[in-house]
């Protein structure tokens, strides 16, 4: 569960990469099949920039750092993921990002991203020390939703053996009480402390009450 959290509160972190190629400034867009361009550009630089930009993005309205600063956190991701990941990998990864977001949505490209092991645990060190708005939360929207289910439902897939599964599945409407857990969640905790949620037996009570409730709502 609490990699569950981990999740909620990075997801948008992907956008990053999510975003590389439909980036409507000429100095933070590069074509990933252009060997020559590649070679030309500094890109520790580039990928700190594209990280803040994104968090600052008015569109996506997922900034919750504390003063809405960025830079930390964007220096920690573009060293880490240069010291863990060789270039021609970085760069596949890169356009895998891309082509995702522009057939899905940047939303389900940044969870497809940072659900690999070795990019979720570079984005867990990185916000092992941030601050966030002290009463800041998630805003859902029909958009993100979608993505927090399927969270929710991966979750489940993975804390579960195949047939622990199966028989939950039996009994409850999964997409339903997923929506419902994942909504009431966001809803009730900001982001520290859903990041900081293991270390409050409070709140982790109130999660289990918000889990039963929405597994009673929700039995077929």
């Amino acid at each position: 569960m609490k990699k569950l959290f981990y999740l909620i509160v990075t997801l948008f972190l992907g956008f990053s990469f999510s975003c590389t190629n439909s980036s409507n400034d000429k100095n933070l867009n590069i074509d990933f099949n252009s060997k020559e361009q590649i070679k030309e550009e500094n890109y520790k630089d580039y990928f700190k920039k594209l990280c803040v930009k994104e968090f600052n993005s008015d569109d996506l309205d997922m900034n919750h750092f504390k003063d809405g600063n960025s830079d930390e956190f964007c220096k920690c991701w573009t060293e880490k993921i240069f010291a863990s990941y060789p270039e021609n990998e970085l760069i596949q990864l890169a356009k895998e990002a891309s082509s995702n977001s522009n057939k899905y949505g940047k939303y389900q490209a940044a969870y497809e991203l940072i659900n690999s092991p070795k990019m979720l645990e570079i984005y867990q060190a990185c916000m092992a020390n941030q601050n966030f708005e002290e009463n800041s939360k998630i805003e859902l929207n029909s958009t993100k939703l979608p993505v927090f289910i399927k969270q929710c439902k991966d979750m489940l897939k993975e804390g579960s053996s195949a047939e622990e599964y199966n028989a939950f599945i039996l009994k409850v409407d999964i997409d339903n009480y997923c929506e419902c857990f994942m909504s009431k969640l966001i809803g009730e905790f900001t982001v520290t402390e859903m990041v900081n949620i293991e270390n409050s037996p409070e709140n982790k009570a109130i999660r289990e009450q918000v889990q039963q409730k929405c597994y009673i709502d929700n039995l077929k």
